[in-house]
C-alpha cells in the first residue's frame, strides 16, 4: 500500500505510524550499547512518507511527532535504565525550525529525561540548509548539548554528511555509511579511509559506529581496524521493542 499525497496530513495528524528498534553493539564487550528508533508505517516506506510530507509541507510535524512517539514507546517499556542509549533521527530542517527550541523544552518536561541516554542523530536524507544557516544549526546543536543530549552525525560519507560535519558540529558519535562495511574485508582503500577516521575520532573523543555489517568476514576486519561500535543485520534486524526485550538484547 502506498500512501497517497492527499492522505499525508491525516497520516501525520493521526500518528498513523510506529517504530522498530535496532541494536548497536560494542565490539570490545560484545554488549548492546543502545537502540536506534526507526519509523515504520503501513502506508509506505519511510523515505516515501518523508518525501510526501516534505511536498505537503508537514515535514516538521512528522519529524517531531516521530521523535515524541519514539520516546514515548521507549520510556513506557520496562527496564529503561538498563537499555543504554536511544538514537533518534532528526532532520536538519527540523532543528532549524523556529519552533524547535519550544519542542525540545516540551520534550524535556513530558518525559523527565535522563538526557544523557538520548542521542539526536542528524539524518542524511536531506540537504535543506544553506551555508548561511550553518551558524544557526550549530547554535541549535549547542542547545541540545546544554540540555544534556548527545549528538550523532548519520551516514558519514553519504549525502550532506561529509567529513567536514565532524569538524563543524563536534558530535559525540559518528556513524559511517554502510558503503564502508560492504566488502570491507577485501577493500584496502576502505580500510585505509576508516583507519584515518578512527584516528580523528579517537583524538577528538568521538565514538565511531559502522553501519550495515552483514557478514562475519567484514565484522572480523572491523574488529581488526579497531572500530568501537557496529550496527547491522548480522546483529539484529529492526523489530518491535517488545521483541527485542524477548530476545534479551
Amino acid at each position: 500500500m502506498r500512501l497517497a499525497q492527499t492522505d499525508i496530513i491525516d497520516f501525520v495528524t493521526e500518528d498513523d505510524f510506529y517504530h522498530f528498534f535496532q541494536p548497536i553493539y560494542c565490539l570490545k564487550t560484545g554488549e548492546s550499547q543502545g537502540l536506534e528508533a526507526l519509523l515504520r508505517a503501513k502506508g509506505g516506506t519511510p523515505e516515501a512518507i518523508f518525501e510526501q510530507a516534505k511536498k505537503t509541507q508537514v515535514l516538521y510535524q512528522l519529524d517531531t511527532q516521530s521523535i515524541h512517539k519514539a520516546l514515548s514507546t521507549w520510556y513506557s517499556a520496562d527496564g529503561i535504565k538498563n537499555r543504554g542509549l536511544l538514537f533518534l533521527n532528526v532532520l536538519p530542517s527540523t532543528i532549524l525550525n523556529a519552533n524547535f527550541p519550544i519542542f525540545i523544552n516540551q520534550v524535556v518536561q513530558d518525559f523527565k529525561l535522563p538526557n544523557q541516554q538520548i542521542v539526536f542523530e542528524l539524518n542524511e536524507t536531506e540537504q535543506t540548509f544553506r551555508s548561511d544557516q550553518s551558524k544557526l544549526l550549530k547554535q541549535r546543536i549547542s542547545l541540545l548539548k546544554r540540555y544534556g543530549f548527545l549528538i550523532a552525525i548519520d551516514d558519514i560519507g553519504k549525502g550532506w554528511s561529509s567529513l567536514s560535519t565532524l569538524i563543524d558540529f563536534d558530535p559525540h558519535f559518528a556513524k559511517l555509511d554502510r558503503y564502508f562495511s560492504k566488502n570491507l574485508s577485501t577493500s584496502k582503500k576502505k580500510q585505509m579511509m576508516i583507519e584515518a577516521v578512527i584516528q580523528y575520532c579517537n583524538r577528538n573523543n568521538i565514538q565511531l559506529v559502522l553501519e550495515g555489517i552483514e557478514r562475519q568476514v567484514d565484522l572480523k576486519m572491523a574488529k581488526t581496524l579497531g572500530i568501537p561500535l557496529v550496527q547491522g543485520y548480522l546483529f539484529g534486524k529492526p523489530q518491535m521493542l517488545k521483541e527485542i526485550k524477548a530476545s534479551g538484547i
